[in-house]
């Protein structure tokens, strides 16, 4: 029988996951068989999902298709713990929906009862979460523990349950002798929990039960959500109202009147305990006592304790690889200070080390917005994007390519190599199964050095198609042997079968470059001896120099400087020396071999960034230090005040102990005691006061009048007119750069217009250009998206927004895009064109292609 065609296989294999979905069992079995072989064909069954990751076997069990599971389990050997990308089962997602028949058949196939997803939640945690009270009886009755715990962020089933507010399921559980002061790594309690969701009922419950009333203290969390009832409910059991809250150090009533709750605070004065502070001991002299600066200067100092007791404690839960924890910790941090980029930064990384890369991206761009001219937090989105088009690959991939290539998509192998390396799917001018088996098989041998199977590969194929294999992103396999140190693997590719030594990649990275960024030293040396340019620069004007020190690759920079590659190599302006690069990443070793072979410590790029600047922005100071000693200026582009507005108090006194003029103004004419003020670091403007020269315009010199004069209508005005003269120049930086096809300055400049008008829909619409012309699809999109949020009736954001989606590849919301734009402004010949270039490609992605 002759094998479908991609667009017929993509049929059959929705219509499988539809009748899998709905319970027709007889159309399931009729699609199997059309599928060409029932059983023979059973593995790329398996392995199918649609565009959410759902296999059949998750779809039948979340609808209580029992017959469907059984026939998928026993008639086409489904795993019956076959895992989804969380690593959930199917008995969790039966359990869920409370499908009880569904839930006995699977166990009784030998479903693991207490398996455990990423987060550590078992079907039991689902049961509770959901309220299937009569699933939490049936896995009891299993003899699941009733307090399982698989991940200690995560918590108990009972903890779960208060979480979701499901009264009568805690109420089994507790039946079931739950411990009813389990806690959670970071101290939450099903009371705390309880009180937090806002329910009275399951508060109540957890209170009979003999929760501890004052541990994680519950009622300064029940003031915090307003719930007079939960208070009362707390109050009457024994509630302790001189019990401070353990983040912040306030009592319960303080909480009540600096929320202004009066209803509360009237309950509680009665109650609470005479505050020394207070002298007014009355509800109004509370409310006075609150207000006062004593009362925001004694909890600003507990603020900054607890915030940095979290940033430690987020730090060391990274380092356990407790991504959930290390969340909640930077999450809680951020409710302290939500300006703080670092902690949008981490956030950003705990999400992408669990896969979850929208959340990922969020983040990482709250933080470009806080910090525009941060490099890690583009780094941080780039990371994002890159799970983020992995996932969507996959997704659109297994789509299109149907059953056969599903299969291949979600074979370990393959997984692991996406898993290693960040890349995943092969692309090759064939698309035919059997040459994409041999691209597969090459890739993986190519990864793990095994020689003998490459050359037969190769053999097999000769250059032509070899050359031609790439990654999603266009990486050869000769790229990445370089990024693995498979010197071998690169001489046979060299020498035996004659491909280019400095292939590029889509950004323009040799081979050699991937091997400088992972250090692979002996790979980097043959590279060179096979004539690879040890300067080559990608489209952003990074050469191999510049990635190593990026990354801290220390021996690969000695190497490189050995070669005679200049120590301030620069190809493209926008990127700058490589003294810069390292000191933006921290890389504190990395600049002392710089320096040491005496790169120019006052380098700057096209957008004025030093390397002392640099290395206040990654705020390292160990890089601060050593580019002082070696002679920065301690006051172009005025550090100091960048210093300031990063708030390091280490770096500020390292740069004022050298010598720093704390009386050079920064663009805005604003003195960096002024910045100090304006973002209420007290400390630090106390430490600049003595330094700084009176201003004739602040008529009393002091840190309070300081304070008066920066709230003046006088001083806005004139940062008004500053700003306003910068953001007219930003805006002609940021058109030069684009025409010059610098790209990443052109965002650089848009981004910092953007956090001084942040409603100006042209700047987004041009950021989103920008992303567009570098293939950044993800970015391009959402900037459009804002676009068009700020102005809703304008040709140019539909636009943008089309052409985003048309790099994604996403034809149908492209064209529609591009249809709202013709409707707008009918006469715009340019989105015309642009529509019906997407009508063509949506088409043609239906229609596919004939097999042979």
């Amino acid at each position: 029988m002759a094998r479908s065609s991609r667009a017929s296989d993509q049929s059959e294999a929705r219509k499988l996951l539809e009748a899998a979905s709905s319970g027709d069992i007889r159309v399931l079995k009729e699609v199997v068989v059309e599928l060409d072989g029932g059983k023979v064909i059973a593995d790329q069954i398996r392995e199918l999902k649609d565009a959410n990751g759902r296999s059949a076997l998750r779809l039948g069990a979340f609808h209580g298709r029992t017959e469907i599971c059984q026939y998928l389990v026993e008639d086409l050997g489904f795993p019956v713990d076959f895992l989804t990308a969380k690593g959930e089962t199917p008995l969790s997602h039966a359990v869920m929906q409370g499908h009880e028949a569904t839930v006995r058949y699977l166990i009784s196939q030998g479903a693991d009862p207490v398996a455990s997803s990423r987060e550590g939640s078992t079907p039991l945690h689902y049961a509770a979460k959901y309220g299937q009270d009569k699933m939490v009886k049936y896995l009891l009755s299993l003899e699941v523990p009733v307090d399982i715990t698989c991940n200690h962020a995560t918590g108990p089933p009972l903890i779960m349950a208060a979480m979701c507010g499901q009264a009568s399921t805690a109420e089994v559980l507790l039946q079931h002798h739950a411990d009813v002061n389990g806690v959670t790594s970071i101290g939450f309690t099903p009371l705390f929990v309880s009180v937090s969701a806002g329910s009275l009922e399951c508060t109540k419950l957890f209170i009979k039960a003999g929760a501890d009333l004052n541990m994680n203290c519950p009622l300064d969390m029940a003031i915090f959500k307003g719930s007079i009832e939960i208070v009362k409910s707390l109050l009457e059991a024994g509630a302790d109202p001189d019990v401070r809250n353990e983040w912040c150090g306030w009592l319960p009533i303080e909480r009540a009147a600096m929320l202004e709750n009066w209803d509360i605070v009237e309950m509680l004065f009665p109650l609470t305990s005479r505050v020394p502070e207070v002298h007014d001991w009355s509800v109004h002299g509370i409310l006075q006592y609150v207000k006062s600066n004593a009362f925001k200067e004694k909890y600003k100092a507990i603020s900054e304790k607890i915030l940095a007791d979290l940033k430690v404690k987020g730090a060391d839960s990274f380092k356990k690889k407790e991504y959930v924890n290390a969340i909640s910790f930077y999450t809680k941090a951020i409710a302290i200070d939500s300006g703080d980029a670092s902690l949008y930064s981490n956030l950003s990384l705990c999400m992408h080390r669990m896969g979850d890369g929208e959340m990922a991206l969020k983040d990482a761009a709250r933080a470009r917005r806080l910090r525009p001219e941060w490099p890690k937090a583009y780094y941080r989105i780039g990371a994002a994007f890159m799970l983020l088009e992995i996932n969507s690959a996959l997704s659109s991939v297994s789509q299109v390519q149907g059953a056969h290539f599903s299969s291949l998509l979600c074979s370990s192998p393959l997984l692991l190599c996406s898993q290693l390396h960040k890349f995943s799917i092969l692309t090759m001018a064939s698309s035919h199964s059997s040459d994409l088996k041999k691209a597969k098989t090459l890739v993986d041998a190519a990864l793990s050095g095994n020689l003998q199977v490459v050359k037969e590969v190769a053999k097999e194929w000769g250059e032509s198609k070899v050359i031609r294999i790439k990654n999603q992103v266009g990486l050869s396999a000769l790229h990445l042997a370089a990024s693995h140190g498979r010197t071998q693997i690169c001489q046979y590719f060299l020498q035996d079968l004659g491909l280019p030594v400095d292939i590029l990649a889509p950004q323009g990275e040799t081979p050699l470059s991937h091997a400088a960024m992972q250090g692979h030293i002996a790979t980097a040396r043959y590279l060179i001896s096979q004539g690879a340019n040890p300067v080559a620069p990608n489209m952003e004007g990074w050469t191999p120099l510049h990635f190593a020190a990026r990354d801290g690759q220390d021996e690969i920079v000695k190497y490189l400087l050995s070669l005679g590659v200049p120590v301030d190599v620069t190809c493209n302006h926008a990127a700058g020396a490589p003294l810069i690069t390292a000191a933006r990443f921290g890389q504190a070793s990395t600049v002392k071999i710089l320096l040491q072979h005496h790169a120019d410590v006052n380098s700057a790029t096209s957008t004025d960034y030093t390397p002392l600047l640099s290395s206040i922005y990654a705020d390292s100071l160990e890089c601060t230090k050593l580019v002082i000693k070696a002679g920065a200026d301690l006051n172009l582009k005025c550090p100091l005040d960048s210093a300031v507005h990063g708030g390091s108090v280490d770096i500020i006194k390292c740069l004022l102990d050298a010598g720093a003029d704390p009386n050079v103004r920064n663009k805005y004419e604003w003195l960096p005691i002024e910045r100090a003020v304006i973002y209420a670091k007290w400390d630090i403007a106390e430490m600049l006061f003595p330094l700084t020269s009176p201003v004739p315009e602040v008529h009393d010199w002091s840190v309070h009048g300081i304070l008066q004069y920066v709230e003046s209508n006088a001083f806005n005005e004139k940062c008004q007119a500053i700003q306003k003269k910068d953001l007219g120049d930003l805006k002609v930086k940021g058109a030069d750069s684009f025409k010059k096809k610098e790209y990443l300055n052109a965002i650089d400049f848009y981004s910092r217009a953007i956090k001084i008008d942040s409603r100006d829909a042209a700047l987004f619409s041009n950021v989103s250009l920008c992303a567009y012309r570098m293939g950044y699809g993800k970015m391009a999109l959402s900037d459009a998206l804002e676009a068009l949020r700020l102005r809703p009736g304008w040709p140019k954001a539909y636009y943008r927004v089309g052409s985003a989606h048309m790099l994604l590849q996403d034809y149908e919301k492209a064209s529609q895009a591009f249809m709202d734009g013709s409707l707008l402004d009918p006469t715009n010949i340019e989105m015309k064109e642009a529509y019906w270039e997407a009508a063509n490609h949506l088409r043609t992605s239906h229609v596919g292609e004939t097999s042979e």
